[in-house]
């Protein structure tokens, strides 16, 4: 996705990836902190740049955590997903140093949504990255808890091949997903 763009289609907008470049460090189910959940950490074409990243769709913030430049969005309105869903759209991004981000904060699908950073509360980031997790239903933070391995999701996450469409992302690890374009 490239600053500006926007997709929609049939007036229902299409969840595209938010990143210019894609390289995902680390994927769903990791071992580390992704454990039972679908979160990515992604970073850009180089490593230890902070590169911004763009709204996927028209979103909403409902709730922030500023100590580990975490945000929870939700889309406006139903949005269309890769793998064919049309339903509304919640995500959580983390690790912006350059954290601004409000409830009530409305950003335009194609404006930018933040910074790939390392900002976290112990300090234990391995990289400049976003950490995305991703749901295709209308959540909250009373949607928000911690799995069986004490990490943070939400009820019903979505894998980002399930999520993004691609068009305009280089991945250039994508770690074998099935990403389609509109």
């Amino acid at each position: 996705m490239y600053k500006g763009q926007k997709s929609v289609r049939g007036g229902i907008q299409d969840f595209l990836c938010p990143f210019t470049d894609m390289y995902i460090s680390q994927g769903s189910n990791g071992s580390l902190s992704h454990k039972g959940t679908m979160a990515n950490d992604v970073r850009g074409s180089s490593s230890g740049i902070r590169y911004p990243y763009y709204s996927p769709c028209d979103v909403k913030c409902v709730w922030t955590y500023p100590k580990t430049g975490e945000a929870m969005w939700q889309s406006i309105n139903k949005v269309r997903f890769a793998n064919g869903r049309i339903d509304y759209a919640s995500f959580v991004t983390c690790h912006d140093d350059s954290f601004d981000a409000y409830p009530g904060l409305i950003i335009p699908q194609g404006n930018q949504l933040g910074n790939m950073g390392t900002k976290s509360e112990k300090g234990d980031v391995t990289g400049v990255h976003c950490h995305i997790e991703i749901a295709q239903a209308k959540y909250d933070i009373n949607n928000w808890h911690r799995n069986q391995y004490n990490i943070w999701c939400f009820d019903k996450e979505y894998d980002t091949d399930d999520s993004y469409f691609v068009d305009n992302t280089n991945i250039i690890k994508g770690n074998g997903g099935n990403w389609r374009t509109t």
